[in-house]
């Protein structure tokens, strides 16, 4: 697992991806946004490691940081 993802630090549920996006881009994080099995919406950091929820796709990768330097939500 990547050593700079922290699940307890760098995942949060979302009710829908217009929510997930709007809590990202408020906070000019970087991030994916998950669809999970159970319907629940996940935010992840970028250095989330793909595969580590094997329920989930990715289907929304966010860049609403105002740096040309990714800046990401751990």
């Amino acid at each position: 697992m990547n050593e700079g993802w922290n699940v307890d630090s760098c995942v949060k549920e979302f009710s829908s991806v217009e929510v997930a996006t709007e809590f990202f881009c408020a906070k000019k994080y970087d991030g994916h946004i998950l669809k999970r099995e159970n319907g629940v919406y996940t935010g992840v950091c970028l250095e989330y490691p793909d595969g580590f929820y094997p329920d989930a796709k990715i289907i929304k990768t966010l860049n609403c940081s105002s740096s040309s330097k990714n800046t990401s939500c751990c």
